[in-house]
């Protein structure tokens, strides 16, 4: 005859085995699920898979990572545009996709601006279509571009007149994000850094 507390015992067992199992079973999602989950713990461990993958498994996360690109989440979109920034030139087909995004208006800018700077890290030569994208008729993408440009320090010494005309602009928002990639790129050159 079992005791109450033998039942209790086996509750217990029952109920950590039920509750590892489901938790190794969340941890299980694909890293390009995992990279774009608004759980932090996740996608951080999902960085860690991604730097141990081969270049071939990274590139095989890329067309999950572009879907997720096109979420109504904001918040999505920045960690896709974000995982595919961190892929570099494995991440080559995402490219068209990362354009379209140049004026993506979610959280305050910040998913076009993490757009911008993942094409910057996966374009073979960026600054030319960057350029071109500071002269954008849309302001916000000529904001989102000029932020970006900052990530490149001296390898965007090219677009240098363009932030400097659009360091006078009326827009308060564009001036100051044209200031700040001058900074940077001044700084890393003056200091003799670069990424």
């Amino acid at each position: 005859m079992e005791t109450a507390e033998q039942r209790a015992r086996m509750f217990v067992s029952i109920f950590f085995l039920v509750a590892t199992a489901g938790f190794v079973i969340y941890r299980r999602g694909s890293v390009a699920d995992r990279l774009v989950s608004m759980d932090e713990i996740l996608r951080s461990e999902a960085g860690y898979d991604l730097n141990a993958l081969s270049e071939p498994a990274k590139a095989k996360l890329v067309p999950q990572l572009i879907g997720s690109l096109k979420s109504r989440e904001p918040a999505v979109r920045f960690h896709a545009a974000r995982a595919l920034g961190k892929l570099g030139p494995a991440a080559g087909a995402a490219i068209p996709a990362l354009l379209t995004m140049l004026n993506d208006t979610g959280m305050n800018s910040t998913v076009g601006v993490t757009a911008a700077a993942a094409f910057a890290r996966i374009a073979p030569d960026p600054v030319p279509r960057l350029m071109a994208a500071l002269k954008d008729r849309d302001l916000e993408t000529r904001r989102n571009v000029a932020c970006a440009l900052a990530y490149l320090g001296p390898r965007a010494s090219a677009a240098v007149p363009l932030l400097t005309e659009l360091a006078k602009d009326e827009d308060p928002e564009l001036r100051q994000c044209s200031l700040h990639a001058l900074g940077t790129i001044a700084v890393k050159v003056i200091g003799g850094v670069d990424d």
